[in-house]
């Protein structure tokens, strides 16, 4: 789409009272002094098409000021331009004005606000005011990005975006150059390509950055390593291993003839015969116990059991008295709340019925002023009326309807409660009888057990307990005997050898854990060397990938740079440690833009980067250049320029064509 200025009209616009630039679509010079205008034309032009400045800013000032500094009343400001798009002519004209409004009874009129007026048209007679929502959508029509705009009319606007915009844009210029492509160009770069497989170049670095990591973290541990184990390896130089052995052999076995000579003399004695004489007395009493008061005795357990019953259904009753009792309790609270909010309800229901309501309604209307006839009161009386009666019949019908839900609640747990109160006497008999029965019980067994002798005091449960006691004195002096003859052989034979079998186990165990440690020395030697050449391979692999990198950024910047006449781009900065890093630099004569680049560079760079991007999106519209006259030789443009310059003889606007 191309856009050209045929002409533009500014009314009260910011500081212009009226000035028309007529451009026919040329290449134009506007000169004038210091605030006379120039930079309001940008600002008039994008207001009127996006309502901004042309800064971007929502909020600026556009009506005119006096002297004093004060807004000017009563005054229409408009912008109306003549465009040619693709060869047709339209017309487009804003106003923006103030609404005074005076009201009914009021000598004057007063500020409400204001209003803004959107006009469209094939000539200017044909201009027609139009709803925002139109114009806007006229606006999209020829504009469909504000951003693209901006960046085929601003020569500073690309330059002022964030490097990561600059660089996407820049992007999008040149077809997308693929790793293949990067490795197919250089032959060195073929061994990358099968370290890659089918990854992608980002996940690879990042494989090799975390191998690295660990192999690094790895190298650094293992000599700590060998230095702990050394620190902690046993010195065995002076230990002989197959003369150890030999003693651990001997003393081994003469530990083993010292527990037999043991074993011989606890099985030498009685010990073993008069336990089962112990335990043939047990018999014996036990068998008297078992034949003592037999009758009396499964008679005393079965009133014990009848008694646990009892005991038991008791229990049962009175947790069922309980809870009848606390839900007889909660239904009586109920009640007594259900009566309470019945009571309410007959006291509202009479209120309600006896309930005597005035309505009245405004005579003079809010809007017009005017008084509201007498006909029209009385029928919004009535509607008042009307609806005031709906409603109370509906509350009478909802407070007759809940009434009736409370007495039938109410009515419900008195009924329950009735059948409650005799559950709870049924109950209290059955206790009252439990209870009387269970007395009976305990006293009969009492009884029974008064009438019982206990075995321990006959005759033959005191002989036999004597025969007992005197076996286990027995047994204890024979227990005694043996201990002091083996606890003799072990002090003086087995602890010394023990002692000696100890020591020559603990110098067996140095040499193990001292082999252990040279074994493990080795590995970790052995460990080392491997990582050190993993870690080569993986140095060499991010040798491949900064090659790459440098190789990628050489065919980018070529292409893209091809787009431009008068600036390089530098899109990658290679590091002193070889790395690579993202920028977006443009450049003039090896001067960057944003450190060193004089005004009137920077305004050309910008021109060349607007032909580049409006061959790139087809989109040519007029360009604003501020500041111009710093330019001796503006660079040229597919678009048309309206260059605007500082000139101090010009005291008032000129417009020139180039």
């Amino acid at each position: 789409m191309k856009i050209k200025l045929i002409k533009l009209v500014l009314d009260n616009f910011k500081g212009a009272k009226h000035f028309e630039l007529n451009a026919e679509g040329k290449d134009i010079v506007v000169k004038g002094e210091n605030n006379t205008g120039k930079t309001t034309i940008a600002d008039a032009f994008y207001w009127l098409l996006f309502n901004k400045d042309s800064k971007g800013t929502t909020k600026f000032a556009i009506k005119t000021l006096d002297d004093a500094g004060e807004e000017i009343n009563n005054l229409k400001h408009s912008v109306y331009a003549v465009l040619n798009i693709d060869g047709k002519e339209q017309h487009i004209k804003k106003t923006y004005s103030e609404k005074w409004t005076r009201k009914r009874g009021q000598a004057k009129a007063s500020f409400t606000g204001h209003e803004t007026v959107y006009e469209l048209g094939s000539t200017e007679e044909e201009l027609t005011p139009k709803k925002l929502k139109d114009f806007n959508e006229f606006i999209n029509s020829i504009i469909s990005d504000e951003q693209i705009f901006k960046l085929t009319t601003n020569p500073f606007w690309f330059n002022s975006l964030k490097q990561d915009e600059r660089k996407k844009i820049l992007m999008s210029l040149v077809d997308e150059v693929t790793d293949d492509d990067v490795i197919n160009s250089d032959s060195k770069l073929i061994e990358l390509k099968k370290l890659l497989g089918d990854g992608s170049l980002d996940d690879f670095k990042m494989r090799i950055a975390r191998s690295k990591k660990a192999i690094n973290e790895d190298l650094k541990a293992i000599p700590v390593r060998v230095d702990e184990i050394n620190h902690n390896m046993p010195d065995v130089q002076k230990y002989d291993k197959g003369k150890l052995d030999n003693e651990l052999s001997e003393i081994n076995s003469e530990i083993k003839t010292i527990d037999e000579q043991i074993r011989d003399i606890e099985n030498g004695l009685s010990v073993e015969k008069i336990e089962k004489d112990i335990k043939s007395k047990h018999l014996d009493i036990q068998y008297l116990i078992d034949n003592h008061n037999g009758d009396s005795r499964r008679k005393l357990t079965s009133l014990n059991n009848q008694e646990s019953e009892q005991e038991r259904a008791i229990a049962v009753k009175r947790r069922d008295l309980k809870n009848l009792t606390s839900e007889h309790r909660s239904n009586e609270s109920e009640m007594e709340e259900q009566n309470n909010k019945f009571n309410n309800l007959g006291r509202m229901h009479r209120e309600l019925v006896n309930e005597e309501k005035e309505f009245t309604t405004t005579t003079v209307c809010d809007c017009c002023g005017q008084d509201i006839p007498e006909h029209m009161q009385q029928e919004a009386i009535k509607k008042m009326q009307e609806k005031h009666n709906a409603e109370k019949s509906e509350t009478l019908e909802k407070i007759q309807s809940d009434g009736i839900e409370i007495k039938d609640r109410v009515k419900y747990l008195s009924e329950q409660n009735n059948e409650i109160k005799e559950s709870i006497e049924k109950i209290k008999v059955e206790i009252e009888q439990d209870t009387k029965l269970l007395n009976e019980l305990k006293e009969e067994i009492k009884l029974l057990e008064n009438n019982n002798t206990k075995v321990e005091d006959t005759d033959d449960y005191k002989q036999i307990d004597s025969q007992i006691q005197a076996l286990k004195e027995q047994k204890e002096q024979s227990i005694q005997s043996i201990n002091e003859d083996v606890e003799s052989l072990v002090k003086s034979k087995k602890e010394p050898l023990l002692n000696k079998q100890q020591e020559i186990k603990q110098k067996l165990h140095d040499i193990n854990v001292s082999k252990r440690a040279l074994d493990r020395i080795k590995e970790l030697e052995s460990k080392q060397e491997q990582l050190a050449q993993e870690y080569n391979e993986l140095e060499h692999a991010t040798f491949l990938t900064e090659e790459f990198t440098k190789q990628k950024v050489n065919l980018m910047e070529s292409s893209i740079n091809d787009k431009f006449e008068i600036t390089k781009f530098k899109l990658f900065n290679v590091l002193i440690n070889e790395g690579v890093e993202d920028v977006c630099i443009a450049m003039h004569n090896g001067v960057p833009y944003d450190s060193g680049l004089n005004n009137a560079a920077r305004i050309n760079v910008g021109l060349d980067i607007i032909n580049a991007l409006s061959q790139h999106y087809n989109f040519y519209a007029p360009i604003m250049i501020d500041n111009a006259e710093s330019v001796t030789k503006v660079h040229r443009t597919a678009s048309q320029q309206i260059q605007l310059e500082v000139s101090k003889e010009d005291k008032e606007l000129t417009v020139q064509v180039i």
